[in-house]
């Protein structure tokens, strides 16, 4: 099922008698699901399945919904506000589907937080090892708020708040990933996309957070577009795209977020293609990209980074070099940095 189709179903856009079949499906499904994560969570809480502790100070960013959060800027502004500080840092992360393959998170944060180490395992306690054994100081685990197996000293959430809480069902019928109720488990969140809902918005996600977890330490922050970068190696200022004629695409769990991060640009989309999250690009889908351009007159093709590690492996790329890039993006917190930050150096005895 594409992703736009499975949110016109959960969302009840679609009205079709298909689409209400396949809700009542999914809302069954999604009871099964629940049941199992309950007793899973329930397992780790009665000490019955074992968590390892690393031995070194691990801190997981995760998430509680499915989809785009904002958890990779996140891992780089974290991972680099370490290497900052001299922590010699390892970010472990199961890649997609538990394969290296197609594994563009990993190497996006490879390529930006240099001097990092990337362990990409689906066991995440084999990974840890790894990075210790390697001068590993502090370990971050990616997309690691589930994975219970491995013991944590800050387990930071992610919450998008353009959709919060997943539709407030568990998957399949919903977006969770597990009930509300385990918010509880979470030291911290970091609500990303802040800028692109109404402070009323941001209050009533607090408000739900501090419901579940009364003592959980709340950020919110913007995605702060930094600069375009062109497949020929040049940049310019995010400003440049003011006024510019764009036509953009992206394979994103949120592409919604995308288009408006580059509206506030100021630019003038002339085009917006999506495909599914980790989309595998080929050679057909970037020619009509490029079409695109052609057909619209726009100045530029335009990104997102995750999106442009992939396709910057294809061999025969069809996009023009001085005209099409992506849109560097970096993670600004404007509330709570300063207790975010503190619970990171208390757990790494950093200062």
């Amino acid at each position: 099922m594409k992703q736009q189709q499975f949110h016109d179903i959960v969302t009840g856009r679609d009205k079709s008698v298909k689409a209400a079949v396949l809700r009542f499906l999914m809302l069954i499904s999604s009871r099964f699901y629940l049941l199992c994560v309950n007793i899973r969570n329930l397992l780790y809480d009665w000490k019955v399945l074992r968590v390892e502790n690393a031995g070194k100070p691990v801190i997981s960013i995760g998430n509680i919904t499915a989809g785009g959060t904002g958890k990779s800027p996140t891992v780089i502004s974290v991972c680099k506000y370490l290497t900052d500080k001299g922590l010699k840092t390892a970010v472990l992360t199961r890649g997609y589907k538990g394969t290296a393959q197609t594994a563009d998170e990993p190497e996006m944060i490879a390529q930006r937080c240099r001097g990092t180490m990337v362990i990409v395992n689906k066991d995440r306690v084999a990974g840890a090892k790894k990075a210790i054994e390697k001068g590993a100081d502090v370990l971050i685990a990616d997309d690691a708020f589930q994975h219970r197996r491995l013991g944590r000293d800050l387990d930071i959430l992610c919450i998008d708040a353009t959709e919060p809480f997943g539709y407030e069902m568990p998957l399949p019928a919903g977006l969770l990933r597990e009930p509300l109720a385990q918010l509880r488990r979470a030291h911290a969140a970091v609500i990303t996309r802040g800028d692109q809902v109404p402070a009323y918005n941001l209050t009533r996600i607090t408000s739900v957070l501090q419901e579940y977890n009364p003592d959980i330490c709340v950020a919110e922050s913007h995605h702060r577009p930094v600069e375009v970068v062109y497949a020929d190696g040049s940049n310019h200022d995010a400003n440049a795209l003011k006024a510019a004629g764009v036509v953009i695409f992206c394979g994103i769990g949120n592409p919604e977020s995308f288009k408006k991060t580059v509206e506030a640009c100021g630019a003038d989309i002339k085009a917006f293609e999506f495909f599914d999250d980790h989309h595998a690009y080929s050679a057909a889908d970037l020619r009509r990209i490029a079409e695109k351009q052609s057909e619209t007159g726009a100045d530029i093709i335009l990104t997102t980074e995750k999106d442009w590690v992939k396709i910057a492996r294809i061999a025969e790329n069809p996009l023009p070099d001085k005209t099409s890039g992506y849109l560097k993006i970096e993670i600004e917190i404007t509330e709570g940095k300063e207790l975010l930050l503190g619970k990171i150096d208390e757990i790494t005895g950093s200062k």
